[in-house]
């Protein structure tokens, strides 16, 4: 990844929080998009936020917003991050579902029902 958007990609993912910011996401989702087709790179942007939600210094609270983020980058940019982000998804999801609240867990089940129709 360039360094400027490796800077960008991190002090955009401090602002996301735990609120899931539709512009924010859409914003990451679009620097994504310049990995899309780059293996290498499209695992080293998904690797930064991999490592955020499953990292025990990341507020559970901020760690829905992540897996919409996540949920953004496969269905917009898709190229590369299908098969990165799928040789993991299970065991980080199992990790982030398991670390939320009950509240978070009903709408992460909902993304999960929406996947799972598609």
């Amino acid at each position: 990844m360039e360094d400027d958007d490796l800077t960008a990609l991190t002090s955009q993912l401090s602002e996301l929080g735990s609120h899931p910011d539709k512009a924010l996401i859409n914003a990451i989702t679009m620097l994504a998009e310049d990995y899309a087709d780059d293996s290498l790179g499209a695992n080293e942007f998904y690797d930064i936020i991999r490592t955020r939600m499953v990292s025990a210094s990341t507020s559970d609270i901020f760690k829905l917003p992540l897996v919409y983020l996540v949920d953004s980058i496969l269905n917009n940019a898709k190229g590369e991050f299908i098969s990165v982000v799928g040789e993991t998804i299970t065991s980080v999801f199992f990790s982030v579902y398991s670390k939320i609240d009950d509240n978070s867990k009903k709408k992460f089940a909902r993304l999960l029902s929406i996947w799972k129709k598609n």
